[in-house]
This record gives structure tokens, C-alpha cells and sequence, in this order.
């Protein structure tokens, strides 16, 4: 497991640890995230392992997400996974490109489950890619339940702001 680091200051003792597994056979990517929150601040869901629909805007509220680059090139997925059970992924061409996002079909969800007693989410996607080599970021958004706050953990932030699709925090590479 990789301990995501947050951007900011860290007043609640959260922390998030993450890992990623290919299947180079099935071309299935494997994840599970696990929320420490020792206070109980951060707003989620009951436990689900009930797929929901593609939604957009998941980014604005607790939300797990993989960014996924071939090595060598400049486009990039963007998978975001709530706690609810919605989920999305998008393709970019290159950093933030185009904007409004697309969502995109090579990349499936096929299994998912959400323990909110354990606060745990583990999932299984289908990369519909040629590439067999990968760089990776591991992210998540945690929105407090108490306020406003919003919390940015990854394996690596840019210096001067939380941005996921920085490729520089792509740092995980996988072969496939």
C-alpha cells in the first residue's frame, strides 16, 4: 500500500493509503483505498457495492481517482470512483485537454464495493488500451462533514497547488 500525502495542513489525522495491481492477462486494473479518520469529519456513503451510473462532478465531493498515462505519451485517463457507487472516466489528449472533459468507453467498471465501516473501496476496471506500459497517480478528495474544507491527497503535489493532472505526480509505473 502507497500513503498518499495531503497538500495542506492536516488538522484531522487523515490519511489515505492506496495500491494498484494490473492483470497483464486481462487488462484489468485492480485498486483499493483505505480512509484513516480517526475524528469521523469526512463525509461518505453507506456501504455499497452497488455500481451506479456514470456521473459527472465527482471530483466535488469525497472521491477516490486514478490517473492512468501510457509511458512516452501525452494522453491520459482520469478515473474518479465515490463512495456512492457513481463513478466516471475521462480521456484527455494532454494536460486538461479538452476542457469540458469527455467521458470515455475504454474504460469499464466491473466490480466495486464501498465498506463504510472499514472505509474502504475496492475496485476492479477494464482498460480497453494497447499500451502495456503505464505511469500512475493515486488521488483522492475527502470533503468534511463538518464544513466547507476539501482535502487533496496523492502520492506526489505539484508545489504550488493540488492538481491531479499533473504528469510529475503520475509516479507509479506499471507494466501491463
Amino acid at each position: 500500500m502507497n500513503l498518499l500525502t495531503p497538500f495542506q495542513s492536516n488538522p484531522f489525522r487523515l490519511s489515505v493509503l492506496a495500491a494498484a495491481v494490473f492483470s497483464h492477462e486481462t487488462k484489468t486494473l485492480f485498486l483499493k483505498f483505505e480512509l484513516q479518520d480517526p475524528k469521523k469529519v469526512i463525509e461518505y456513503a453507506d456501504s455499497t457495492s452497488q455500481i451506479q451510473t456514470r456521473k459527472d462532478g465527482l471530483w466535488k465531493e469525497t472521491c477516490f481517482e486514478v490517473f492512468l498515462q501510457p509511458i512516452g505519451r501525452e494522453n491520459y485517463f482520469e478515473i474518479n470512483l465515490s463512495t456512492d457507487g457513481h463513478w466516471n472516466a475521462y480521456s484527455f489528449s494532454q494536460y486538461r485537454t479538452p476542457q469540458p472533459p469527455h467521458a470515455t468507453d475504454k474504460v469499464e467498471l466491473k466490480q466495486y464495493n464501498w465498506s463504510s465501516d472499514r472505509r474502504t473501496l475496492t475496485a476492479e476496471i477494464q482498460i480497453n488500451d494497447p499500451c502495456d506500459q503505464w505511469k500512475m497517480g493515486l488521488t483522492s478528495v475527502l470533503k468534511s462533514k463538518m464544513s466547507d474544507d476539501v482535502f487533496y491527497f496523492a502520492l506526489k503535489h505539484r508545489p504550488e497547488k493540488a492538481d491531479f493532472h499533473w504528469s510529475e505526480s503520475f509516479v507509479l509505473e506499471k507494466d501491463r
